[in-house]
């Protein structure tokens, strides 16, 4: 391949009529017998005519009078030697419209030890003036002082929730800007191939990460990263910055990714506990310094970047400027939001990935050349946001509550402060974070706020997972909806009931290797990944159709009210009079006992959810463990916990493992993939059709 070594001459862009005879670079070079001269063009394409011609002189027989050497776009090239010279040259030359190159060999042996040339490019062969020219040119000659450093950088990295989602994220058909086959593998494979660094700025997430381990890909991302073909800040990726930041430095360690001297917090302010941050600026073409911090530009060229032929031409446009410039701290900031980008499209990232390892005079930065890139800017600090509008939280019936979004917040970090530091808490944190990310989607924002209050149930476990204790009845309103809940609480088991639907939210146990998750709904791992089409906030928890929101949530009518009641032997009685259904729950030593009185066909499903904390680390995926039998489902982990669901009536169940041999594929948009393909990290659910009476044993084998 070409190196910077080789290149001669850079030249503007557009200084010509025509890209086709637009000469951005020069470069020359001997390879082998032969002598070989290339130029860079602004766009060059099969069906362009041009003419290029070269004087060229050396130190033997061209010293006085040049050869002359023409490469018409079509046609024979020529060779014009001077009177009395008749050396036995012969020419070659190659057209790479796909790189916009033009590249033009001589068999070196006729040609002196020291040369130089004048470059010269025609609209035509019969056009009598040059379009544009690059004159003395020098074998000898030093590279140009200049490059053009870029800096290739994507948030939204691999925002996956559910295995379809990580298939699509990664390799996804009929998906991206164009609606072809997009996803980070696109940008990894080709930056790999090609040796281009970029920089992956919100990846170290605890819930990307486990989502790219479970499609197989961590040990690339750990290649590439030991390679310095990755930058990987760590990423703030919820308030508390100082919480969440700890979260992605964990999670970063646990699956053999290096610390990071970069920060990276989408929508908040400095961080200045790290010396390198990436932060939008108002002067995207300069790093910034403020106290002592350096402060890297985020991406704000319009997508649109990497095209079929490679860059696009503002693109190139901006690079060869930048390569000109006599500030040494110009720099160009490509990539953006990966989802919305063509850089994900299979076909224009590999082009634009070409192209740039094509083009010696780009300086794709990596995280060591950021470490010590001039600092062009001072910063200044940009006004405050608009802060939010608080969204108002609804009932399942369509009731506000006495909180909007703001207040419930507050409320639950004044939770978290004095919430135990046990595993789960950090799954309420997990849920917090994911809730209350800023988007500029109002919609989705007003979504999300609907279940937000189902963190106060993981941080009520949380406590009595620090102080177990003996308790039952239906006074606790644990997600501060203003509706109370049923609770079923011993020192072994702690267990969650909403009277609308007579659902079980939540479940945890409790043994001497600690506390455990059991059940819970679908929210708390991922909220707005239906069709927002159906969306309805009014209908708080029943906001998104999509949802499974807890244990015995049935079909029709989930989120029915019931009456609670109690038996003298703390037996929670839940009737349901629209319905004509009677549920009733009870402990049990060996877990939860249910059982249903029914006078139409149901449909329920129950989603299991083993200690979700033990997917943050590599090879969680293989340690899932899941058996079906006549009579009942049993989902957990190899060296862990595992929940047994029985009962006599018809059912079926899965979980995210189903998907497992379809990874090693590209998504298939025309393959009716099982259902657990759709379900949430790291859940399974068995579905019961029943007509009639029936008993669920919810235990621990």
């Amino acid at each position: 391949p070409w190196a910077y070594a080789d290149l001669r001459r850079l030249d503007p862009a557009d200084d010509a009529p025509t890209h086709a005879a637009d000469i951005l670079a020069v470069y020359t070079r001997t390879s082998g017998y032969d002598l070989q001269i290339r130029l860079d063009l602004l766009d060059l394409t099969f069906a362009d005519n041009y003419l290029v011609e070269i004087h060229l002189w050396d130190n033997t027989h061209y010293a006085q009078s040049p050869l002359i050497i023409q490469i018409p776009a079509m046609g024979a090239n020529r060779l014009i030697q001077p009177a009395g010279v008749d050396s036995p040259l012969r020419v070659r030359s190659y057209r790479n419209p796909s790189l916009d190159t033009i590249t033009i060999a001589i068999n070196r042996i006729f040609i002196g030890e020291r040369y130089h040339f004048d470059i010269y490019t025609y609209l035509s062969p019969a056009d009598p003036t040059a379009a544009d020219q690059a004159l003395d040119i020098r074998s000898d000659g030093a590279p140009p002082l200049g490059r053009a450093p870029f800096l290739l950088a994507f948030t939204d990295s691999y925002p996956a929730y559910t295995p379809a989602q990580a298939m699509r994220r990664w390799d996804g058909a009929h998906t991206g800007p164009t609606g072809e086959r997009h996803g980070l593998r696109n940008v990894l494979d080709n930056a790999e191939r090609y040796g281009i660094p970029v920089a992956l700025l919100d990846l170290k997430t605890p819930t990307s990460l486990s989502a790219l381990d479970f499609v197989g890909k961590i040990d690339q991302i750990q290649r590439m990263a030991a390679r310095r073909l990755l930058t990987l800040p760590d990423v703030a990726f919820g308030e508390p910055a100082d919480v969440s930041l700890t979260y992605s430095r964990e999670a970063a360690q646990a699956f053999g990714l290096p610390a990071s001297p970069f920060v990276y917090a989408p929508f908040w302010g400095l961080l200045p506990a790290y010396r390198y941050q990436f932060i939008e600026l108002p002067d995207s073409t300069h790093l910034a310094r403020h106290a002592g911090q350096t402060l890297i530009p985020l991406p704000t060229l319009a997508d649109g970047q990497a095209t079929d032929d490679g860059l696009s031409l503002e693109v190139r446009r901006l690079l060869i400027q930048t390569a000109l410039s006599p500030d040494a701290g110009d720099v160009v900031v490509l990539g953006g939001s990966l989802p919305h980008s063509t850089w994900g499209d299979s076909d224009m990232a590999s082009a634009a990935f070409a192209y740039i390892a094509a083009h010696p005079w780009l300086w794709a930065l990596n995280g060591e050349d950021l470490l010590s890139f001039p600092v062009g800017a001072k910063y200044v600090s940009p006004p405050p946001p608009t802060p939010a509008t608080p969204s108002p939280i609804y009932t399942t019936q369509g009731q506000e509550t006495n909180l909007d979004s703001a207040a419930l917040q507050s409320r639950l970090l004044s939770e978290f402060h004095k919430a135990p530091e046990n595993p789960l808490t950090d799954s309420a944190w997990q849920m917090y974070f994911a809730l209350t990310a800023p988007t500029e989607d109002t919609r989705l924002q007003s979504l999300r706020a609907q279940y937000l209050g189902g963190v106060g149930g993981l941080l009520a476990a949380s406590r009595w997972a620090e102080n177990p204790e003996q308790q039952a009845g239906c006074a606790f309103d644990l997600d501060y909806d203003g509706q109370n809940e049923c609770l079923l609480v011993s020192p072994e088991y702690f267990a969650v009931v909403e009277t609308d639907g007579a659902r079980l939210t939540l479940l945890f146990s409790r043994d001497e290797s600690g506390v455990h998750q059991l059940i819970g709904h679908t929210a708390q791992f991922a909220v707005g990944i239906s069709d927002p089409s159906e969306w309805k906030a009014t209908r708080g928890e029943g906001a998104d159709p999509a949802q499974i929101m807890g244990a015995f949530s049935d079909t029709p009518k989930p989120f029915e009210n019931y009456t609670p009641a109690w038996t003298s032997n703390d037996t929670l009685i839940l009737t349901g009079t629209q319905v004509r259904r009677v549920k009733t729950f009870r402990l049990t030593v060996s877990g939860l006992e249910i059982r249903y009185y029914s006078k139409a066909p149901l449909s329920t499903r129950i989603p299991i959810a083993i200690d979700p904390w033990q997917r943050f680390h590599t090879g969680w995926e293989s340690e899932i463990r899941a058996d079906l039998s006549p009579n009942g489902w049993t989902w957990g982990l190899a060296d862990g916990i595992r929940l047994e669901v029985r009962t006599e009536a018809p059912f079926s169940a899965q979980g995210i493992t189903v998907s497992i041999p379809f990874l090693s594929q590209a998504e298939n948009p025309n393959l009716d993939y099982p259902a657990g393909h759709f379900y949430p990290f790291p859940l399974s659910v068995m579905e019961i059709q029943a007509n009639g009476d029936f008993t669920i044993l919810l235990s621990l084998p």
